[in-house]
């Protein structure tokens, strides 16, 4: 099972859905879009200054906010899924 989380879903809510769910993997899927007042996510800006900084994906992916919240939980390894100026996805596992 992949669990995806949603802009704006609190840390709490995360962790209850990991102890209901069970995931195996948490996508973490950053892109630019219209509803956000800087035109992209706010995990997408932080992940390109990452990047900016000479990490790698791998690196920069968890500097997150949302990666922050999967490592914590334990999902500290992440596979690049799609890399691109106006979309990244990250799955996040054990």
């Amino acid at each position: 099972m992949i669990l995806s989380i949603f802009k704006h879903t609190p840390s709490y809510r995360v962790k209850q859905a990991i102890i209901e769910d069970s995931p195996k993997v948490i996508k973490g899927w950053w892109k630019k879009q219209d509803i956000y007042t800087s035109g992209e996510s706010t995990n997408l800006t932080i992940f390109k200054e990452g990047k900016a900084n000479n990490s790698s994906d791998i690196e920069a992916a968890p500097q997150t906010p949302s990666g922050k919240i999967f490592v914590r939980e334990g999902f500290d390894k992440v596979k690049v899924i799609k890399n691109t100026p106006d979309e990244v996805i990250m799955h996040f596992f054990k």
